[in-house]
Order: C-alpha cells, then sequence, then structure tokens
C-alpha cells in the first residue's frame, strides 16, 4: 500500500474512533444512563453551552498545535495504535512547542474535549463519572505502548526528556529550554 494511502486510511480510521464513535457513545450513553438513575444535569443553560464550547476551543488548540509541530518538525505523523504504525511516524524527537509543557499534547486535547463534552452535549453526571476511566486509559496506554516505542527510537534523548516533561497535564513551571543536545526536538 503506497504512503499517501496508509496516511489517509490513518487518519480516517483516528477521526472515526476519536472524533465520532467515542464522542457518539458519550453523548449516547451518558444522558440514557442519567434518565434511568434520575440524575440531573451538571451545569445550567446558557453556561453549559458556553463553558462546552471554550473548552473545546482550547482542546482543538492543543491537537492541532501538537499535530502541526510532529509533522513539520518531527517529518512524520502521530498515528501508532497499540505499538503499530499506520502512518510513518516522527523521524525526530519533537520537545519544542507544545511538547515542552507535555509529553502527550494531542492526549491532553483529548481529554478536554471529553469534558467539553460533559458541559456542551448533555451535562451529564454519568459523563463525568467515566472521565476518570477515560484519563487512566490514556496514561496506561502512553506508558504501555507509545513510551517503549519512543525509548526504541529515540534511546536516551527521549529518556532525558522523559524525565523532564509531564506525561499528560501541562506544566508550565517545568517547561524545557530547549531541544536534547544533539537533536532537533520533537516528542509523541
Amino acid at each position: 500500500m503506497g504512503t499517501a494511502r496508509r496516511i489517509f486510511l490513518s487518519y480516517a480510521a483516528v477521526a472515526a474512533i476519536y472524533g465520532a464513535g467515542i464522542p457518539l457513545l458519550v453523548s449516547a450513553a451518558g444522558p440514557a444512563i442519567d434518565r434511568a438513575l434520575r440524575l440531573p444535569g451538571l451545569v445550567p443553560s446558557p453556561w453549559g453551552l458556553l463553558a462546552g464550547l471554550a473548552l473545546c476551543a482550547w482542546a482543538w488548540f492543543w491537537i492541532a498545535w501538537s499535530f502541526a509541530f510532529l509533522v513539520k518538525r518531527g517529518g512524520g505523523h502521530p498515528n501508532e495504535i497499540l505499538g503499530r504504525e499506520l502512518a510513518p511516524t516522527t523521524r525526530r524527537l519533537v520537545t519544542e512547542g507544545p511538547y515542552r509543557y507535555t509529553r502527550n499534547p494531542m492526549a491532553y486535547g483529548l481529554i478536554l474535549f471529553y469534558f467539553a463534552a460533559l458541559a456542551f452535549l448533555r451535562n451529564s453526571i454519568s459523563i463525568l463519572a467515566m472521565l476518570p476511566v477515560a484519563c487512566a486509559f490514556e496514561v496506561w496506554y502512553h506508558r504501555s505502548y507509545e513510551e517503549p516505542g519512543l525509548l526504541r527510537r529515540f534511546g536516551d534523548d527521549y529518556a532525558r526528556y522523559r524525565a523532564e516533561v509531564p506525561l499528560l497535564l501541562p506544566a508550565a513551571g517545568r517547561k524545557r529550554a530547549g531541544p536534547p543536545p544533539g537533536r532537533q526536538g520533537v516528542g509523541g
């Protein structure tokens, strides 16, 4: 299969899972559980709509910013599932831009997007209960699949980067001064 086709199919799969599948599942399941358990909404209108729109904008900012850095500075794409490459992965370790604040800015954006769904879609108590599970899954996935691959590809440079930058939640106080010695920064 050609590279362009692999890239297209990998983005189609990611969009289907994260852009449609999970949001549709959460937006249907959360309100159904709330109705069954007779739970009230969390945030009254119009505040839920406004909070959801603001969180959604912030989430997509982080996702787009990190994606642009991976493609431009890393020379590849972020699409791997369970350690299997769907599209050509980054060739350089990215430690600049959003990767100065968190090793996984796309996952951070995705979690923000889930909070936006909580506020925007239905203000669901059950969606709130699902968020810790989603966050725990993100941490497990990155530690179990992504980080071992990054250590194999980038070695000591990634190990130093991992020691300095938090896994998921941005930490402005711990930002790096720049890429590790001898490397052009990129991280995933």
